[in-house]
């Protein structure tokens, strides 16, 4: 375990690693996790991490309440089954896509005030 505190190549962290873990209590949208993902890492999220954060086919959510010799087991299942058929859905966090959403909302309420 490295605490390397802040810093601003954290690519390099990333492309260090051979599997990325979050077993994290309390969690919204982790940016850390969508990061790891991006970077190919397979992952393994607890299961209080909201599933918005899933981008990757090659991650997983366990409870923090299984035993750890399960956790383990994940670790390794998704290390060996990495690269195999992993794909990347983005779609949700492409900036030109939200803009025409949130617009469309917009023009809702717009429209519905005119009324």
């Amino acid at each position: 375990v490295i605490f390397a505190g802040n810093v601003n190549d954290v690519y390099k962290y990333y492309s260090a690693m051979d599997v990325f873990v979050l077993p994290s209590l309390y969690e919204g949208l982790p940016v850390v996790g969508l990061e790891a993902q991006v970077a190919s890492l397979p992952c393994v999220f607890s299961d209080e991490i909201t599933k918005e954060i899933q981008i990757s086919t090659s991650s997983a959510f366990l409870s923090l309440s299984t035993q750890a010799s399960i956790w383990a087991k994940e670790i390794v299942n998704i290390y060996n089954s990495k690269d195999k058929h992993n794909t990347l859905n983005i779609e949700k966090y492409n900036i030109s896509n939200e803009v025409k959403k949130l617009e469309g909302k917009y023009m809702f309420l717009i429209n519905k005030v005119k009324r």
